[in-house]
């Protein structure tokens, strides 16, 4: 379980919840953010008693809350630990690549349909936003900012499914390790690819963006187990 310093970020993460009802729904939401951001990072074991009085509430929320998570696949429980905060494999990796080269690039192509002149012009907006931050080394940022980017391409798809499929994505994309954008120079590369995407939504070619979307999450993902694969070696 957490130290007093990590009890004292997963305090902050349940103060910024809505005060009106600290149900089950609402500890499940603080715990969901507390390890895709790493409060509680891989490895950590959740023991309802010490989360409960943290957060201010019985043990029954708690309980209800970690069998959803466990569903998702952020925690499970193992033998002699309990509940544990799941570690992210070179596998899930690739699962979850596999996911975003279809649903992103279905929603580019979707996005080519439907873009207007303000929906182009606030990409651009974000993908200048990448490029400063890559620039400034800023890896947080320039990650940061890539992901509202690829969720603006799915607002502008306009297919409330798709975009929730995408925010989950991302939810596990902020837990992995071996970040690509740690690779100098990819930052650079990955809004120039971003460019093209945008190039090819405003020309209204669905079938370009797609293709062109595709290849952007399959370099990434590329990129990243070589990462891994580096880490490994």
């Amino acid at each position: 379980m957490p130290g007093n310093a990590r009890f004292a970020d997963l305090e902050a993460l349940w103060k910024k919840q809505p005060q009106l009802a600290k149900t089950a729904d609402v500890v499940y939401a603080t715990l969901r953010t507390a390890i895709s951001s790493g409060v509680l990072p891989e490895g950590e074991q959740l023991k309802e008693e010490p989360l409960a009085k943290a957060l201010g509430v019985s043990r029954t929320p708690v309980r209800e809350s970690l069998q959803r998570l466990a569903v998702e696949q952020f925690v499970l429980r193992v033998p002699s630990r309990g509940v544990v905060v799941c570690r992210i494999t070179s596998r899930q990796i690739t699962e979850f690549y596999m996911l975003r080269v279809a649903v992103d690039g279905i929603a580019s192509a979707l996005a080519a349909r439907k873009r207007t002149p303000v929906d182009v012009a606030r990409l651009r907006w974000l993908n200048a936003r990448m490029r400063e931050a890559a620039r400034s080394g800023d890896v947080a940022g320039v990650t940061q900012v890539n992901i509202e980017f690829h969720e603006a391409v799915c607002r502008i798809a306009d297919n409330s499914l798709l975009l929730s499929f995408v925010e989950q994505i991302h939810v596990w994309v902020r837990r992995a390790d071996y970040n690509p954008f740690t690779i100098p120079g990819r930052p650079g590369q990955g809004a120039t690819e971003h460019d093209r995407i945008i190039d090819a939504i405003e020309a209204g070619d669905h079938d370009l963006a797609e293709v062109l979307t595709r290849q952007h999450m399959q370099a990434s993902h590329a990129l990243r187990l070589r990462l891994l694969g580096d880490a490994a070696a």
